[in-house]
């Protein structure tokens, strides 16, 4: 059939077909280009703004959890100031998320996500709060203890120096052996009461200093005690009425310094677990800011692989 056609006609079936063709290999062409757009547009307009999103959110998290920590261990205000700000913009940042995942069609990770990191970050906060009101509790307790540990020391200096005084004038009037005797008794008992009251604040110092609960327990266990038992032997051999309100002095302010030390300790305690369930909740945070990322990633790289397919066959 074509031998018989004409040479015109010939040509014409000829670039015909060319045309039919060129037309299909270009229709072909636009629908993948048309597939590559769409694509496209799901990357600028969903995974790499969620990308930006969940990579702010595990900064700020970060950011967070550093100030807090620098916070929780000096009590410096500055960090806490940090804290506050950073956590700011966290919540600015999952505001940011909110608003994405609605108007986004495909990003069903971020949006099944967001809930979980909104219910983290307020205990985050919380945490945090309690942390303020733990440390402000603190610094109230150590100035209380420095305001008993002087008058504990002021006072016992006081009845060693009346002691000594007395002592001098007894040996001057020449006294007996058994009240020269007493007098140094007393003299030795509230050295070592005094001595005791050293080592009840370096237990306590050393402790904070240290970050080691255990070592206020232990001195408060074995030195209080021993306070108590020296008191009630010096206040056996004391008959002047202002060494007796002198060593009452003493023993309250023993006392007081005592309590003070437990609740420091409790208090310090319980910042302890604040900072670890911190700790717990900040590495969740981070990690659901992390499981977007990773899901936003491989989303782009299933496009980008895709637009890649899809332009060498366009070409």
């Amino acid at each position: 059939m074509f031998k018989r056609m004409k040479l015109g006609t010939k040509i014409l079936s000829g670039f015909g077909i060319l045309v039919i063709l060129a037309l299909g290999l270009g229709g072909l062409a636009v629908v993948e280009m048309k597939g590559v757009e769409t694509e496209s547009a799901k990357l600028a307009q969903e995974y790499v703004p969620e990308t930006r999103i969940a990579s702010e959110i595990e900064r700020d998290v970060f950011s967070t959890m550093y100030a807090i920590r620098g916070y929780g261990y000096t009590g410096d205000k500055g960090f806490h100031e940090e804290a506050v700000a950073a956590m700011g913009e966290v919540k600015e940042s999952l505001k940011k998320a909110e608003a994405l995942a609605s108007q986004s069609m495909h990003l069903n990770t971020l949006k099944g996500s967001i809930g979980e990191a909104e219910r983290a970050i307020a205990e985050y906060e919380r945490l945090m709060k309690e942390t303020e009101k733990n440390l402000d509790e603190m610094y109230k307790i150590k100035n209380f203890m420095q305001e008993q540990a002087q008058n504990y020391m002021s006072q016992i200096e006081a009845f060693k120096k009346s002691q000594n005084e007395a002592m001098l004038s007894e040996i001057k009037q020449g006294a007996a052996q058994e009240a020269l005797a007493e007098r140094l008794a007393k003299l030795n008992l509230s050295a070592e009461i005094a001595e005791l009251g050293n080592q009840a604040r370096i237990a306590n110092l050393r402790s904070q200093a240290e970050r080691d609960n255990k070592i206020m327990a232990e001195g408060i266990q074995k030195i209080f005690p021993a306070i108590d038992k020296k008191l009630q032997d010096l206040e056996s051999i004391t008959r002047q009425g202002i060494n007796q309100q002198q060593l009452k002095e003493i023993h309250a302010a023993a006392s007081n310094y005592k309590e003070a030390m437990l609740k420091y300790n409790d208090t310090a305690t319980e910042l302890d677990q604040i900072g670890t369930a911190r700790l717990t909740m900040g590495k969740k945070a981070m990690e659901i800011a992390k499981n977007i990322m990773n899901a936003a990633s491989d989303h782009t790289s299933q496009i980008s692989n895709s637009a890649s397919a899809s332009l060498s066959a366009a070409s």
